[in-house]
């Protein structure tokens, strides 16, 4: 799927992107508050900033993605693939992270407050 795409359906209305392959896509800045993404490819994806607010990424493949500064505000992180990647500044209020990967990520001023995090997630060489 193309970033193009994704946008111009998500500004009509549709949430649902389930499964899509996004690797390495620049979607910096961008508003996908409530999407679904679940099982989505967005492996080194550029989502610096972007808002992802109440966003399903459950088993979302997110690795070596730069999120840093993005709002994943009552985000589902649920067995997601976060390893090595960048959440500099990251906000995760209210998140739920149970089984994410998280090993090498940058975790250093993200904001972690109410999150779930512990039960089955991984976290070894985290960066705080």
């Amino acid at each position: 799927m193309k970033v193009s795409e994704l946008l111009r359906r998500y500004a009509a209305g549709e949430r649902d992107f389930q499964q899509a392959y996004l690797h390495q896509a620049d979607l910096t800045g961008v508003n996908l508050r409530g999407v679904n993404l679940s099982g989505a490819i967005l492996g080194q994806a550029k989502l610096s900033g972007a808002i992802l607010e109440a966003a399903n990424l459950k088993a979302t493949n997110l690795r070596e993605a730069d999120l840093s500064g993005a709002d994943l505000t009552g985000a589902i992180l649920v067995e997601a693939d976060l390893c090595s990647a960048n959440l500099l500044r990251a906000r995760l209020l209210n998140a739920n992270l149970l089984g994410a990967r998280l090993n090498g990520a940058n975790l250093q001023e993200t904001e972690l407050w109410n999150a779930y995090l512990l039960a089955g997630a991984e976290f070894d060489n985290l960066r705080m």
